[in-house]
């Protein structure tokens, strides 16, 4: 939602970030590393940008992918890091919790990507996975909408070494289920009692 009215002011938070600006860097090989100073700026740009994944979960993926090249990144991701930033600042997003007036439902949605090989072509067998999860309104009909409550969201590493899509999609789907318990159960006790 594009409104002013959000308890965290993520959304100033996002426009006041500063792309790195290297004038070094014009010109050089997208794979050249980064020295030093350069990698402390894009460790902390980094890190200023995943603060607001509290609020913008729709960059997740991206900030992740990040983080995993932090030890030695290059001008590539220099630049990549730069497009999210701005991206970023182009689509200020937010969350907004409308009412609900029958919001039992709780709806999971995962996904997970699989790489065999890295660059070297050494099996690292690693996979990122993905879920939401969901309180919705009602189960929405065919190319309906229906207002939602995004509950909860995570996206990182499996902790489990996959040897195909099938086990990297199965795995992230476990994981997925595991979260959202824990989320079913909090809503049952909000509307009943705790469980003892």
């Amino acid at each position: 939602e594009q409104d002013g009215s959000y308890t965290m002011d993520q959304i100033h938070y996002v426009q006041a970030l500063k792309p790195i600006v290297d004038h070094s860097l014009i010109g050089k090989d997208k794979e050249n590393e980064l020295n030093d100073a350069q990698s402390k700026k894009f460790l902390s740009l980094l890190m200023a940008l995943a603060y607001a994944l509290q609020t913008r979960p729709d960059i997740a993926v991206y900030v992740n992918a990040l983080q995993r090249v932090v030890k030695a990144p290059k001008v590539l991701h220099v630049r990549r890091l730069n497009a999210l930033v701005r991206y970023a600042q182009r689509y200020p997003l937010g969350l907004r919790n409308p009412p609900l007036t029958r919001g039992r439902t709780l709806t999971i949605h995962s996904d997970s990507g699989f790489r065999k090989e890295d660059e070297d072509g050494i099996f690292v067998g690693k996979s990122m996975r993905g879920c939401n999860i969901m309180r919705i309104d009602a189960l929405p009909k065919a190319g309906s909408q229906t207002k939602c409550h995004l509950l909860d969201w995570s996206c990182g590493l499996l902790k489990v070494v996959a040897r195909s899509t099938f086990a990297a999609e199965t795995q992230a789907m476990i994981a997925a289920i595991d979260s959202s318990l824990a989320v079913a159960l909090t809503l049952h006790e909000i509307v009943h009692h705790p469980v003892s």
